[in-house]
């Protein structure tokens, strides 16, 4: 399934003839474009140089899950999904206790 382009590749499909997408963790239906950025060790580098590699993908809308769907062999949405559910615990965190600093004044 190619879903580059923003979905105008065949201006003659009927839109009878698709089926939405659907997150599997919250069931939203609408996605944005994100990148996830990997490093490439000068060890296994053609160039012998650190580089970063971006891999485009989409993310709900929602509930920012990536779905296995959407990401290429050998990467997981849970090793995905991880890293960002890790981030969102950390600003969560600071927001709570930001919230009890302000009401201790």
């Amino acid at each position: 399934m190619d879903l580059g382009g923003g979905g105008q590749q065949n201006l003659n499909l009927k839109m009878s003839d698709t089926e939405a997408l659907k997150c599997e963790k919250c069931g939203g239906q609408i996605f944005q474009a994100v990148s996830i950025l990997r490093r490439v060790s000068p060890l296994v580098s053609p160039t012998s140089q650190e580089a970063m590699v971006p891999i485009n993908t989409y993310q709900c809308s929602k509930c920012g899950w990536v779905s296995k769907k959407f990401l290429p062999a050998g990467l997981t949405a849970e090793e995905v999904n991880a890293v960002e559910s890790s981030i969102d615990e950390a600003v969560s965190a600071e927001i709570q206790m930001a919230k009890a600093n302000k009401e201790k004044k």
